[in-house]
Protein backbone atom coordinates (compact mmCIF):
# COMPACT_ATOMS: atom_id res chain seq x y z
CA UNK A 1 0.00 0.00 0.00
CA UNK A 2 1.41 3.74 -1.32
CA UNK A 3 2.12 5.32 2.16
CA UNK A 4 0.13 8.31 2.03
CA UNK A 5 -2.49 5.81 1.40
CA UNK A 6 -1.67 4.07 4.41
CA UNK A 7 -1.54 7.81 6.43
CA UNK A 8 -5.09 8.36 4.82
CA UNK A 9 -6.48 5.02 6.42
CA UNK A 10 -4.93 5.97 10.01
CA UNK A 11 -6.91 9.31 9.63
CA UNK A 12 -9.74 7.95 8.42
CA UNK A 13 -9.85 5.05 11.29
CA UNK A 14 -8.75 7.62 13.91
CA UNK A 15 -12.02 9.65 12.66
CA UNK A 16 -14.73 6.73 12.83
CA UNK A 17 -13.23 5.53 16.20
CA UNK A 18 -14.04 9.26 17.87
CA UNK A 19 -17.03 9.60 15.67
CA UNK A 20 -19.85 8.01 18.65
CA UNK A 21 -17.81 9.78 21.03
CA UNK A 22 -17.95 13.34 19.73
CA UNK A 23 -21.52 11.91 18.82
CA UNK A 24 -22.41 11.69 22.49
CA UNK A 25 -21.22 15.07 23.51
CA UNK A 26 -23.29 16.54 20.58
CA UNK A 27 -26.51 14.43 21.39
CA UNK A 28 -26.34 15.15 24.70
CA UNK A 29 -24.58 18.38 24.85
CA UNK A 30 -21.85 17.94 26.93
CA UNK A 31 -23.62 16.06 29.81
CA UNK A 32 -22.73 12.61 29.03
CA UNK A 33 -22.05 9.75 32.47
CA UNK A 34 -18.26 9.18 31.97
CA UNK A 35 -19.91 5.74 32.63
CA UNK A 36 -22.02 6.10 29.34
CA UNK A 37 -18.82 6.89 27.03
CA UNK A 38 -16.60 3.69 28.75
CA UNK A 39 -19.95 1.35 27.51
CA UNK A 40 -19.12 3.01 23.83
CA UNK A 41 -15.74 1.99 23.26
CA UNK A 42 -16.49 -1.81 21.64
CA UNK A 43 -19.42 -0.10 19.56
CA UNK A 44 -17.21 2.64 18.74
CA UNK A 45 -14.37 -0.37 17.54
CA UNK A 46 -17.45 -2.25 16.09
CA UNK A 47 -18.48 0.79 13.86
CA UNK A 48 -14.64 2.28 12.86
CA UNK A 49 -13.58 -1.35 11.64
CA UNK A 50 -17.40 -1.81 10.13
CA UNK A 51 -16.47 1.36 7.96
CA UNK A 52 -12.55 0.89 7.21
CA UNK A 53 -14.06 -3.23 5.46
CA UNK A 54 -16.57 -1.39 3.23
CA UNK A 55 -14.41 1.76 2.08
CA UNK A 56 -11.91 -0.62 1.33
CA UNK A 57 -14.12 -2.93 -0.46
CA UNK A 58 -15.48 -0.06 -2.32
CA UNK A 59 -12.13 0.38 -3.75
CA UNK A 60 -11.55 4.20 -1.64
CA UNK A 61 -8.36 2.91 -0.55
CA UNK A 62 -6.95 1.60 -4.06
CA UNK A 63 -3.92 2.89 -4.88
CA UNK A 64 -4.91 4.78 -8.59
CA UNK A 65 -7.90 7.14 -7.22
CA UNK A 66 -10.59 7.69 -10.26
CA UNK A 67 -13.47 8.59 -8.47
CA UNK A 68 -13.90 12.71 -8.05
CA UNK A 69 -16.26 14.59 -5.25
CA UNK A 70 -19.57 12.86 -6.23
CA UNK A 71 -18.03 9.80 -6.72
CA UNK A 72 -16.42 9.64 -3.39
CA UNK A 73 -19.68 11.06 -1.33
CA UNK A 74 -21.52 8.39 -2.14
CA UNK A 75 -18.92 5.90 -1.99
CA UNK A 76 -18.74 7.13 1.84
CA UNK A 77 -22.89 6.63 2.18
CA UNK A 78 -22.57 3.10 1.19
CA UNK A 79 -19.76 2.82 3.60
CA UNK A 80 -21.86 4.27 6.28
CA UNK A 81 -25.47 2.18 5.07
CA UNK A 82 -22.99 -1.07 5.53
CA UNK A 83 -21.36 -0.02 8.72
CA UNK A 84 -25.01 0.75 10.46
CA UNK A 85 -26.42 -2.48 9.26
CA UNK A 86 -23.42 -4.10 10.77
CA UNK A 87 -23.75 -2.42 13.99
CA UNK A 88 -27.17 -3.17 14.48
CA UNK A 89 -26.56 -6.72 14.28
CA UNK A 90 -23.60 -7.28 16.76
CA UNK A 91 -25.64 -4.96 19.20
CA UNK A 92 -28.58 -7.47 18.20
CA UNK A 93 -26.46 -10.47 18.86
CA UNK A 94 -24.08 -8.90 21.83
CA UNK A 95 -26.48 -7.15 24.42
CA UNK A 96 -23.46 -5.57 26.32
CA UNK A 97 -22.10 -4.19 22.99
CA UNK A 98 -23.79 -0.58 23.51
CA UNK A 99 -24.97 2.06 21.19
CA UNK A 100 -27.82 4.23 21.96
CA UNK A 101 -29.84 4.69 18.29
CA UNK A 102 -30.16 8.41 19.26
CA UNK A 103 -26.59 8.56 18.79
CA UNK A 104 -25.99 6.60 15.51
CA UNK A 105 -27.71 9.51 13.24
CA UNK A 106 -24.93 11.83 15.05
CA UNK A 107 -21.93 9.47 14.72
CA UNK A 108 -22.95 9.08 10.75
CA UNK A 109 -22.81 12.37 10.29
CA UNK A 110 -19.57 13.47 12.30
CA UNK A 111 -18.14 10.00 10.32
CA UNK A 112 -18.61 11.26 6.98
CA UNK A 113 -18.22 14.84 7.56
CA UNK A 114 -14.50 14.32 9.00
CA UNK A 115 -13.78 11.55 6.24
CA UNK A 116 -14.73 13.98 3.51
CA UNK A 117 -12.66 17.09 4.54
CA UNK A 118 -9.90 14.70 5.12
CA UNK A 119 -10.10 13.12 1.46
CA UNK A 120 -10.68 16.40 0.03
CA UNK A 121 -7.17 17.67 2.14
CA UNK A 122 -5.54 14.68 1.09
CA UNK A 123 -6.29 15.13 -2.52
CA UNK A 124 -5.11 18.63 -2.50
CA UNK A 125 -1.81 17.83 -0.80
CA UNK A 126 -0.99 14.78 -2.88
CA UNK A 127 0.43 15.02 -6.44
CA UNK A 128 -2.49 13.55 -8.62
CA UNK A 129 0.43 11.97 -10.44
CA UNK A 130 1.70 10.02 -7.53
CA UNK A 131 -1.39 7.82 -7.07
CA UNK A 132 -1.84 7.22 -10.69
CA UNK A 133 -0.40 3.76 -12.43
CA UNK A 134 3.23 4.28 -13.74
CA UNK A 135 2.68 2.89 -17.53
CA UNK A 136 5.87 1.83 -19.98
CA UNK A 137 4.78 1.00 -23.76
CA UNK A 138 6.82 -1.56 -24.99
CA UNK A 139 6.52 -0.46 -28.62
CA UNK A 140 7.45 2.89 -30.56
CA UNK A 141 5.33 2.16 -34.21
CA UNK A 142 2.20 2.18 -35.10
CA UNK A 143 0.00 0.70 -32.51
CA UNK A 144 2.54 3.01 -29.82
CA UNK A 145 1.51 6.11 -31.94
CA UNK A 146 -2.06 4.99 -31.43
CA UNK A 147 -2.18 4.36 -27.81
CA UNK A 148 -0.64 8.64 -28.29
CA UNK A 149 -3.84 9.51 -29.42
CA UNK A 150 -5.63 9.22 -26.27
CA UNK A 151 -7.05 12.66 -25.80
CA UNK A 152 -10.17 12.06 -23.42
CA UNK A 153 -9.32 12.98 -19.85
CA UNK A 154 -11.32 9.61 -18.92
CA UNK A 155 -8.45 8.20 -21.02
CA UNK A 156 -5.71 9.51 -18.93
CA UNK A 157 -7.18 9.81 -15.77
CA UNK A 158 -5.19 6.60 -14.50
CA UNK A 159 -2.50 6.51 -15.47
CA UNK A 160 0.88 8.12 -16.38
CA UNK A 161 3.02 7.17 -19.28
CA UNK A 162 6.58 6.98 -18.50
CA UNK A 163 7.66 6.60 -21.59
CA UNK A 164 8.26 4.17 -24.66
CA UNK A 165 10.43 1.73 -25.79
CA UNK A 166 11.41 0.39 -29.34
CA UNK A 167 10.66 -3.03 -30.06
CA UNK A 168 13.39 -4.66 -32.37
CA UNK A 169 13.22 -3.56 -36.06
CA UNK A 170 9.54 -1.56 -35.11
CA UNK A 171 9.55 1.69 -37.41
CA UNK A 172 9.53 4.59 -34.51
CA UNK A 173 6.87 6.95 -34.76
CA UNK A 174 6.88 8.38 -31.25
CA UNK A 175 8.78 11.85 -30.15
CA UNK A 176 12.31 11.65 -29.83
CA UNK A 177 11.47 12.69 -25.83
CA UNK A 178 9.84 9.94 -25.06
CA UNK A 179 11.94 7.15 -26.29
CA UNK A 180 13.64 5.29 -23.68
CA UNK A 181 16.82 4.25 -24.89
CA UNK A 182 17.60 0.71 -22.71
CA UNK A 183 21.18 0.36 -23.96
CA UNK A 184 20.98 -3.70 -23.90
CA UNK A 185 19.32 -3.98 -20.12
CA UNK A 186 16.74 -6.31 -19.43
CA UNK A 187 13.15 -4.74 -19.85
CA UNK A 188 12.55 -5.34 -16.10
CA UNK A 189 15.56 -3.36 -14.81
CA UNK A 190 14.12 -0.41 -16.61
CA UNK A 191 10.81 -1.11 -15.26
CA UNK A 192 12.50 -0.99 -11.38
CA UNK A 193 14.21 2.14 -12.38
CA UNK A 194 11.55 3.96 -13.65
CA UNK A 195 8.69 2.87 -10.92
CA UNK A 196 6.47 1.60 -13.38
CA UNK A 197 3.18 -0.81 -12.20
CA UNK A 198 2.17 -1.88 -16.32
CA UNK A 199 3.61 -2.58 -18.82
CA UNK A 200 1.35 -2.15 -22.47
CA UNK A 201 2.45 -3.90 -25.33
CA UNK A 202 1.98 -2.18 -28.08
CA UNK A 203 4.29 -4.06 -30.98
CA UNK A 204 3.31 -3.81 -34.65
CA UNK A 205 4.35 -7.13 -35.60
CA UNK A 206 4.12 -9.99 -31.88
CA UNK A 207 5.45 -13.05 -34.31
CA UNK A 208 8.66 -11.36 -34.83
CA UNK A 209 9.67 -9.11 -31.06
CA UNK A 210 7.52 -10.14 -28.85
CA UNK A 211 9.52 -10.16 -25.70
CA UNK A 212 7.96 -13.37 -24.04
CA UNK A 213 10.65 -14.31 -21.84
CA UNK A 214 11.28 -10.37 -20.31
CA UNK A 215 7.56 -10.18 -20.19
CA UNK A 216 7.21 -13.02 -17.88
CA UNK A 217 9.85 -11.71 -16.00
CA UNK A 218 8.19 -8.49 -15.15
CA UNK A 219 5.00 -10.57 -14.26
CA UNK A 220 6.61 -12.61 -11.60
CA UNK A 221 7.64 -9.37 -10.33
CA UNK A 222 4.56 -8.10 -9.70
CA UNK A 223 4.35 -6.12 -12.73
CA UNK A 224 1.03 -5.71 -14.84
Amino acid sequence: MHLSILGLALAEAAICFGAPFLAMELRFLGNVDPETKSDFFWGAVVFSLSMLTSMTAMGLYAAQQRARTGGTVLRLVGASVVAFLVLAVVVYLFPNVSFGRGVLGWTILVALTGCLIVRMLFMHTISEDALKRRVLVYGAGQRAEAFMQLRRRTDRRGFVVTGFVRAGEDQVLVPPQQQIDIDGRKLYDVVRDLGVTEVVVAVDDRRKQFPVDELLNCRLRGVN
